[in-house]
């Protein structure tokens, strides 16, 4: 690894995330969740994954208090906000993570999407600005394409990592950025590695090599996702699980045959597709905070951000795209797919695209 990746070649493959279920809820203590820190350490994994956005800052305060209590257990790698993307704003974010993980320098700070609205030149200022006074020890990107990563290096920023959606059914990033980012001497990490795995049909191809791969095996569908998705060199996996017992069964690590990791890559090399908008319904939902027209979408009322015209300057821009996701209907008139995660990227594309633009999906359950 060159210098720049030295601070990640001491964290293990997999790494705890805290996106999902670090949250205050009638059902679960701060104990309960130092319960689970204490399973993932006790299983091998040395960094937790983090952002000041993850229940309003919230999960870094979990951390924190479990630092406290467990000082040096546990790498930190955090993120901040593309709304916090100037510098007076960054600073300030980067204190109140820093309080809040109990920590005098975050081990990773990780822009967390690119805010176009904000000169890159005064993001990556303010980040070289906290790594100089020792605030931040490595930085990294998150969702960031090739022209992106080589605009913040022209500016003299060193980047430590990339994290990207990486599973079974989003391997958009593809082989040769894989490789490119491991030449540039950047540690990849795969987030979501689990997505899409529960909509899988029965019977289907996927389904089947998943199932029968898992009997050979004597492990459960999980583990041979993880077995496959960290075969890639330079890959670390981040995952969130709030189950001590799920959390010890995926780090009890198995190996899988290169015949048989490339049966996987085989049948799920199609996964992503170039969807009509037209095809797809997407729904309006108050409880999810969802928008159901352009509209309501460019109205915001749920202050999402980025909004809709932030999307459509960043699809113009960038060369990157994550994926939409998508599940089959059946019966349901016009529409062919139900919108299932990515409502601001499916609007911010047709108002940069426009309406007859197919967007790339990922279609799960198949």
């Amino acid at each position: 690894m060159t210098d720049r990746t030295e601070s990640l070649s001491k964290y293990s493959k997999l790494g705890l995330g805290t996106g999902t279920g670090f949250k205050k809820t009638d059902n679960a203590s701060i104990k309960d969740f130092h319960g689970i820190f204490k399973a993932a350490k006790d299983t091998g994994i040395n960094w937790l994954d983090s952002a000041e956005a993850y229940s309003d800052g919230y999960a870094e305060t979990i951390i924190g208090d479990y630092l406290r209590a467990n000082p040096g257990s546990f790498s930190v790698a955090s993120k901040f906000s593309p709304v916090n993307a100037t510098r007076k704003a960054l600073k300030l974010a980067c204190e109140r993570s820093l309080k809040r993980l109990n920590k005098d320098c975050i081990d990773l700070y990780q822009i967390h999407w690119m805010n176009y609205s904000v000169p890159l030149e005064e993001t990556v200022g303010a980040l070289m600005e906290l790594k100089k006074e020792g605030k931040v020890n490595a930085i990294g990107v998150c969702n960031f394409s090739s022209r992106e990563i080589k605009a913040c290096e022209n500016l003299g920023l060193e980047i430590s990592s990339n994290q990207v959606e990486f599973n079974l059914f989003n391997r958009a990033v593809g082989d040769s950025f894989l490789k490119e980012m491991e030449k540039k001497g950047i540690g990849v990490i795969g987030y979501s590695p689990f997505d899409g795995i529960a909509n899988l049909h029965i019977g289907s191809e996927k389904h089947k090599i998943l199932d029968n791969f898992s009997q050979k095996y004597s492990s459960s569908i999980h583990k041979i996702a993880l077995a496959y998705l960290t075969s890639f060199s330079n890959m670390f996996i981040s995952y969130s699980s709030t189950k001590a017992h799920h959390i010890k069964e995926n780090n009890n690590s198995i190996n899988i045959s290169s015949e048989d990791i490339k049966a996987i890559a085989s049948v799920f090399s199609s996964s992503v597709h170039l969807v009509d908008t037209s095809l797809i319904k997407v729904n309006e939902n108050e409880a999810q905070q969802s928008y159901g027209s352009l509209g309501e979408a460019l109205e915001n009322k749920y202050d999402y951000f980025p909004g809709v015209m932030e999307l459509a300057d960043e699809f113009n821009l960038s060369d990157y795209f994550k994926p939409i996701k998508i599940k089959e209907l059946l019966g349901d008139g016009d529409y062919k797919y139900e919108l299932t995660g990515g409502m601001m990227r499916y609007w911010g594309w047709i108002t940069a695209k426009g309406p007859s633009a197919p967007i790339p999906s990922i279609h799960l359950g198949s």
